[in-house]
């Protein structure tokens, strides 16, 4: 007796492609830029991988044998057509092996058993079986596969089509068969499930098929088919099934109702946003070679949690590098980054911050503004003064020159450059590293900005979750990648959902406070927080339990990552459809958890900002009929740091739609002008 290998002994919980399509994803990710430049996604690769097997079949017919090849010679000739420069031959050699390890991997970690097929072999009473298979990988690595799914099974032997370049489809795999172990065709029954290769050939041989059938494994497997099909267009089925699962998950025993377990259900619900924004840094680092991912804080303590997810999880097929959280801020990195004190270099200040009070400015440079105050006294400047474009005010420049503020700021410049220096190094980042990867949440990338004037021969490479405007000069040794809206590339999207960014910040926060500044600790340099007892207290009521949500659907979501070979770039249209619900539609407990917040802007304004405000309600029913008081509405709106979880916190969701058509509009009018 035979049997076959896939869809009778052995299902995968994927399309056999998605296998294929899984180790395109790792040699994308192993050689990056050294792909040629049109290798620019797994799907590329796939289809040269396609290319390149139609060929090796090509030769085969020709050589007088059937379309016949073994994963070796793919390997081989793929990653030859795939690198822009030649490898040697021992880096080939070496990424061959691992590329072929990863796809026996895959195959391991999505087959398993048939449930019913032992009771199909049971009845034909016969020797232990001969397992006959096409496959592409040889007996040896299928063996692997076969033993590790079903590990109870011992056959007579494997047989598969690669090693001996002939197959079922033609007939002549089972003449070898009958050759191999002296049999004829009238004492052979073979099981199997495809009607031509596993019934009719045989049949046509003289031997007796037994076509098996499992309709629920059937069912499913058409399904992979279905989704596969649509895969290169998109990949929404999958996603799809995935958010659905995400979605039937219910909170865990030790959640008390209420808001708790409401926000743990939102926090699975709107996981995917999250989880494809880390799966995009990850990717980029991997690409780019990084050695260590740093996550700025204090979003970074969250976002770095499910970096570590993601690493444990492995869905990638490579080692996921590992994560640090980098204790920084735009406050505590901006005066040691400063190479002089001039109006020049305040204008990365000033450029965000036009106009400024020189209280401000100090606490920008986190200086406390009392010991300036008698300098900008003899100026006739008050401390609390906002000041129009600071940097033409002639009593602003002259302050700047007075020798006694400056050496006050000279020496406070000086010693927050050596403890930072010092910060980092001791995190693996020194003049001369040559290159570090970076994430932060956004909004203009001004930390890495810093970083990069404080260290300028260090390469510095950043990933962010959506950027603003970039106002400022960039420096040279900096590279900025946008997973979500990018302002700076027109991106519609950036319209609606970072026009105020306060609530993201709000739902990737993390207790303890920002961080002002560094001092010297008794086992190195530590980063000094400054903690806000009712920002820890909105962390703790209402954040944490949205951040467990997320995280605990992580590894769901890499299970679907890892079995479709899902990339951050395919789910990001579903990632930015979850941003612009959290952003412009959001429930309800999210926006009263944001509305019981205070923002901390003392960077620029110097100041914490009070979200908390009544709901003008009468402008509110004036906007319904009149363009003109929807403007007015419009900037009310504005005012409250989220316009739409305003509304949605004061029981009026639908009055969302009105504002986001209204700023669609000035949107467009912007662009038009």
């Amino acid at each position: 007796m035979t049997v076959d290998v896939w869809d009778t002994l052995l299902r995968r919980r994927c399309h056999p492609d998605e296998i294929k399509l899984f180790t395109a994803r790792c040699l994308w990710l192993r050689l990056g830029a050294r792909l040629r430049a049109e290798m620019d996604s797994p799907w590329r690769l796939f289809r040269l991988r396609q290319s390149g097997e139609d060929e090796l079949a090509r030769r085969s017919r020709a050589a007088g044998f059937d379309d016949e090849y073994c994963v070796e010679d793919v390997l081989e000739a793929w990653l030859a057509a795939a690198v822009a420069e030649p490898l040697g031959a021992a880096e080939s050699a070496r990424l061959r092996a691992e590329l072929l390890e990863a796809e026996i991997a895959q195959e391991c970690a999505m087959a398993y058993a048939d449930e019913d097929v032992g009771a199909v072999l049971a009845a034909q009473r016969g020797h232990p079986p001969v397992v006959l298979s096409d496959f592409y990988l040889g007996a040896v690595h299928l063996g692997r596969v076969l033993a590790h799914a079903r590990p109870g099974l011992r056959p007579r032997a494997l047989v598969v089509s690669c090693d001996e370049r002939v197959n079922k489809r033609s007939g002549r795999l089972f003449e070898h068969v009958y050759r191999r172990f002296g049999v004829a065709p009238s004492a052979h029954v073979h099981v199997g499930d495809d009607p031509h290769s596993d019934v009719a050939v045989p049949r046509r041989l003289g031997a007796r098929a037994v076509r098996y059938r499992a309709r629920q494994a059937d069912r499913r497997r058409a399904q992979f088919g279905r989704m596969f099909a649509r895969r290169a267009e998109t990949a929404a089925p999958c996603v799809r099934t995935l958010l659905a699962e995400l979605a039937a998950a219910p909170p865990p025993p030790d959640l008390p109702d209420g808001d708790p377990a409401t926000l743990f259900r939102f926090g699975r619900r709107f996981a995917l946003l999250f989880y494809a924004f880390v799966l995009y840094c990850v990717e980029r680092a991997l690409r780019c070679g990084a050695e260590r991912v740093y996550y700025f804080a204090r979003e970074g303590v969250f976002l770095r949690e499910l970096h570590e997810r993601i690493r444990s999880a492995a869905p990638l097929g490579v080692p996921v590098p590992p994560s640090e959280v980098l204790e920084v801020s735009r406050l505590a990195t901006f005066l040691p980054s400063l190479r002089e004190l001039s109006p020049a270099e305040l204008m990365r200040v000033w450029n965000l911050y036009s106009t400024q009070s020189m209280a401000a400015l100090c606490e920008a440079l986190g200086i406390d503004p009392p010991r300036c105050a008698a300098c900008c006294a003899r100026h006739g400047i008050a401390p609390d003064e906002p000041i129009s474009r600071p940097w033409q005010d002639a009593r602003v420049l002259a302050l700047l020159a007075d020798p006694a503020l400056r050496q006050q700021w000279d020496a406070a410049r000086r010693e927050s450059h050596r403890l930072l220096l010092a910060y980092l190094a001791e995190r693996g980042i020194a003049p001369g590293h040559g290159h570090v990867f970076i994430v932060d949440i956004g909004w203009r990338g001004t930390i890495q900005d810093n970083l990069a004037y404080l260290l300028p021969d260090v390469s510095i490479e950043g990933a962010y979750f959506a950027l603003k405007k970039l106002l400022n000069e960039q420096p040279p040794n900096v590279q900025k990648h946008v997973f979500g809206p990018d302002e700076n590339r027109g991106d519609p999207d950036a319209a609606l959902t970072i026009h105020h960014v306060p609530p993201l910040e709000m739902l990737m926060n993390c207790a303890g406070g920002s961080v002002r500044g560094y001092a010297q600790g008794p086992d190195g340099v530590v980063a000094v927080r400054q903690a806000d007892p009712g920002e820890d207290a909105v962390f703790a009521k209402y954040t944490r339990h949205f951040q467990r949500g997320v995280l605990d659907a992580a590894d769901a979501i890499s299970s679907h990552v890892q079995a479709h070979a899902l990339t951050a770039q395919e789910l990001r249209p579903h990632a930015i459809g979850l941003l612009h619900e959290i952003v412009c539609r959001p429930p309800r407990e999210l926006a009263r958890a944001y509305f019981s917040l205070r923002h901390d802007e003392r960077f620029g304004a110097g100041r914490r900002l009070e979200p908390r405000r009544p709901f003008p309600y009468g402008l509110a029913v004036g906007g319904l009929f009149s363009r003109r008081r929807r403007g007015e509405l419009v900037r009310a709106l504005d005012e409250t740091g989220w316009p739409q979880g305003f509304l949605c916190h004061h029981g009026l969701r639908p009055l969302c739609l009105i504002y986001n058509r209204a700023l669609r509009w000035r949107r467009r009018a912007e662009l038009g002008a």
